[in-house]
């Protein structure tokens, strides 16, 4: 009997682990608001490229997107203990961009446009230019019209 506590003891402490490893999901050049169980002292950010964080109130922070990407961030009191150890994952918001991709003049490579849609499109940023462009071997699929 000992022995199966001891077993459901460890799974349940494994399960709460699971739980809390799951990421916070920041979406790109978007603030979202974190709300923590006790008062914050520092933000540490392990890749500050990827996300910025900002004590709003010992409370609340704001996390903000600054590009795709995976980082991590820990949270600690006024007595250096761990508050919030998790990993940050920031993701485009993909419903409502669209990436244009096109040869570019007089070389093989392409270059890409990134446009935000939420009502009409606007471009947002100019990309580099990418690889060479393929040579297209067969018409493209047709949808029936």
């Amino acid at each position: 009997m000992r022995r199966l506590l001891s077993l459901i003891a460890v799974t349940v402490v494994i399960a709460g682990a699971a739980v809390a490893a799951e990421p916070l999901v920041v979406t790109w050049d978007k603030a979202h608001l974190l709300r923590l169980s006790k008062d914050a002292a520092q933000v540490i950010i392990g890749n500050p490229a990827y996300v910025d964080a900002t004590i709003e109130s010992p409370r609340v922070l704001t996390l903000f997107g600054k590009q795709p990407g995976e980082t991590n961030i820990i949270v600690l009191d006024s007595r250096n203990r761990t508050i919030l150890e998790r990993a940050v994952v920031v993701h485009p918001e993909s419903g409502r961009r669209v990436s244009v991709i096109s040869p570019r003049k007089g070389t093989t490579g392409v270059a890409e446009v990134k446009y935000s849609c939420p009502g009409g499109c606007t471009p947002t940023e100019m990309g580099q230019a990418h690889g060479t462009l393929a040579p297209v071997s067969e018409p493209a699929p047709s949808n029936g019209n």
